[in-house]
């Protein structure tokens, strides 16, 4: 007998009529399962999902410049929670010709990279960075560096000037 499958979802009307249809992640964000300590098989299973879903995006042309954990949404099967990377709303395509691609900063000063405080044209490797800074703070509970301000130049400073740190006792101590 024919079979049918429910997925859940959510659908956001807009007043002109349009629908966007999303999947519904039951999990939250990321961010708030990070708010205790996450075994290091899990951080390793939601990094690599969102590994996966960075290359299919870098594949056609896009980086994402905003990955942070409240851009990952987590949805459960297969026994485990599942990474799905969201709101690419100030995503950008790739261009051959980089002077028609924006300069402007844009993103979440946390996880820029420091091109993007620059300005200058991005490609994958920011989203790699700014997936570091994530993986670096699920892994120990904190990113990897914090600014003397609160501000754009602190944290200007604080990619762009950095000491390097170490993952020694705040990491394992973890589990």
């Amino acid at each position: 007998p024919p079979r049918s499958t429910l997925f859940p979802y959510t659908t956001l009307f807009r007043s002109d009529g349009r629908r966007l249809i999303l999947e519904y992640c039951a999990g939250g964000t990321l961010r708030s399962h990070m708010l205790s300590p996450l075994s290091l098989a899990d951080i390793l299973d939601l990094i690599s999902d969102v590994l996966c879903g960075l290359a299919h995006a870098h594949q056609q042309g896009i980086v994402h410049c905003d990955i942070k954990p409240e851009n990952i949404l987590l949805s459960y099967s297969d026994g485990r929670w599942r990474a799905k990377i969201s709101d690419f709303g100030i995503a950008k395509l790739l261009q051959a010709d980089a002077a028609n691609q924006p300069t402007t900063f844009m993103g979440t000063l946390a996880y820029s990279s420091p091109e993007q405080m620059d300005g200058r044209v991005l490609d994958s490797r920011s989203d790699i960075y700014s997936l570091g800074l994530m993986m670096y703070q699920m892994l120990t509970g904190s990113l990897p560096y914090w600014p003397s301000k609160n501000n754009f130049g602190g944290w200007y400073k604080a990619h762009t000037r950095s000491e390097e740190r170490r993952v020694g006792k705040e990491c394992r101590s973890r589990w």
